[in-house]
This record gives structure tokens, sequence and C-alpha cells, in this order.
């Protein structure tokens, strides 16, 4: 069970620092390309909505995972 709680915690970091990097990527993107976006009148957040949608859903799955793997051991 330890190992399992290892494995789906450096899963947690890993889901964390990818949707980090990805809001970087894509707000230093829309920076430095102003041109490509100024047809659209969305603001810049708006294309990090589902990743930040499906990196909250996957981190509520990991966290309650591992509290039950803590519950167990």
């Amino acid at each position: 069970m330890k190992k399992l709680y290892e494995i789906l915690k450096a899963i947690l970091w890993l889901n964390i620092g990818a949707y980090i990097g990805n809001i970087i990527c894509e707000y230093s993107y829309r920076v430095h390309y102003p041109d490509i976006f100024t047809v659209q009148s969305a603001p810049w957040y708006v294309a990090i909505l589902p990743h930040t949608i499906f990196a909250i859903i996957l981190t509520i799955i990991l966290v309650i995972g591992m509290v039950i793997i803590q519950k167990k051991q």
C-alpha cells in the first residue's frame, strides 16, 4: 500500500506541475504573439479552462485515493 500511495503522490505532483506549465506556456504564447489572437474576443484564460477542469477532477480523484490508502494502513 505504501508503494501505491507514493505512486499516487507522484502522479498528483506531476499533474500540478503540468498544469502550471500549461498556464505559463499559454500565457507567454499569447503575450509574445498577440497578432494571432486579436480576432478572438475571449480573454486569454478561456483557453485553459478545459485543462483546469481536468486538473481539478484528477486532483480530487488522486487525493481521495490517497486518503483511502492512508486509512487502510
